[in-house]
């Protein structure tokens, strides 16, 4: 859709008009007495999308912070290219690449709360995870640690409070 041709939505309040101006594909005179206010569009959600080299891997590596898949995609071979993982109110997508992910370029941090951080990191250790030790700075005095995931992302696991 061409920018220029985008209309806001509008609301009249005064009763009686309400039917009469809104859901009109067109802008319609203001009727007097009527106050209008804009409806602005907003986001709903927020979900970060991340490469990833074996997304099997990381869905498996990922189930052991809880998260399972919702959604998946195959190219037309039939090999995974794509994934959205939830947990709770947590998402996160997957777009495979052929690229391994450069590490020390990261250039955004992923904060993953934990309802126990010593319980996460002794589960992800049971399962050959290497985690750092827990910290506890000025900012988390409850805890966090970092962990690595298969693609190499920097994950920081806190304590939620």
């Amino acid at each position: 859709m061409n920018r220029s041709t985008i209309r806001p939505q509008f609301k009249f309040d005064k009763l009686g008009s309400f039917d009469h101006c809104v859901g009109r594909s067109h802008i319609l005179p203001i009727p007097p007495g009527c106050k209008i206010s804009v409806m602005l569009p907003k986001a709903i959600q927020f979900v970060p999308m991340m490469h990833a080299i074996d997304l099997r891997r990381t869905i498996d590596f990922y189930s052991l912070l809880g998260f399972e898949p919702t959604g998946k995609q195959n190219d037309p071979e039939g090999k995974l290219i794509w994934t959205w993982l939830r947990c709770g109110d947590c998402h996160v997508m997957f777009s495979r690449t052929d690229e391994p992910i450069d590490e020390t370029k990261q250039g955004v941090w992923f904060y993953l709360y934990t309802e126990n951080v010593i319980a996460t990191r002794e589960h992800l250790l049971a399962h050959s995870v290497e985690c750092s030790e827990i910290k506890r700075p000025f900012y988390m005095p409850q805890g966090e640690m970092t962990v690595k995931d298969p693609d190499g992302y920097c994950l920081i696991v806190a304590q939620g409070n």
